[in-house]
């Protein structure tokens, strides 16, 4: 639990390098202890469009059908190394998306999630930030105690500061 910021990649699509995080962050007032990164990329909300048929497609078209080819239309944003290093070399302890993984869904590597975790740099997907703007709030998640588990179902509240 903490500060956290939330910097919104929802018109975005692909890799979020080291370069475009800064310039995201550095566009956010942010108090010195702000400890929590959250990353909105609206990957949940999407509609993609095919075949004149509005459907929801998870977060990855091609999701239901992996040999679609779909897959290289669209991919939601992800962190690419430098991504993870940078949030890293910023001293984040925790980082939030609203996504199914931090890193690229067709990674088989998860160089964000070695980067991250080796740096002690907690991991919270899934996250539910629809109607959440880019900005400063105070961040609580309470992750179930599961004993040999690597991650957990837990509750997150993101509070407004005004």
């Amino acid at each position: 639990m903490g500060t956290a910021v939330v910097l919104d990649f929802s018109s975005l699509s692909g890799k979020l390098t080291a370069d475009i995080l800064e310039n995201a962050f550095r566009n956010i007032i942010t108090p010195e202890d702000t400890s929590i990164l959250i990353l909105k990329t609206e990957a949940f909300s999407r509609k993609q469009e095919r075949k004149g048929e509005s459907s929801y497609l998870g977060s990855y078209p091609g999701f239901h059908n992996m040999e679609s080819g779909m897959e290289e239309l669209y991919s939601p944003p992800y962190l690419e190394e430098s991504g993870a290093a940078w949030i890293v070399k910023k001293g984040f302890k925790t980082i939030g998306i609203d996504n199914f993984s931090v890193d690229n869904f067709y990674s088989e590597t998860l160089p964000a999630h070695h980067i991250l975790l080796s740096s002690n740099v907690n991991i919270v997907e899934c996250l539910e930030l629809g109607s959440v703007e880019a900005g400063t709030y105070f961040f609580l998640c309470l992750p179930l105690k599961i004993e040999g588990c690597d991650g957990a179902p837990a509750r997150a509240l993101l509070i407004s500061y005004a």
